[in-house]
């Protein structure tokens, strides 16, 4: 569910919201994980790298995709 405008890019079908410092994804387990960044920039650039462009190679997006296996 995109809750924000730099939302609307995002590719990984775990992502599930997003706003200043954190982004937050469906975890394992029936748990929902929360990433905190120490600033904006940081998260900026994982939810470029992983979340928007190339989400397959995420860390998090394997390891979750693996309790539907």
């Amino acid at each position: 569910m995109a809750t924000s405008w730099e939302s609307v890019d995002v590719g990984c079908p775990f992502y599930r919201e997003s706003d200043g410092i954190y982004i937050r994804c469906e975890g394992l387990a029936g748990l929902t994980m929360t990433i905190h960044f120490s600033d904006k920039q940081r998260k900026a650039v994982v939810m470029d790298r992983y979340c928007n462009c190339r989400w397959e190679d995420c860390p998090l997006q394997k390891a979750i995709a693996a309790k539907y296996k």
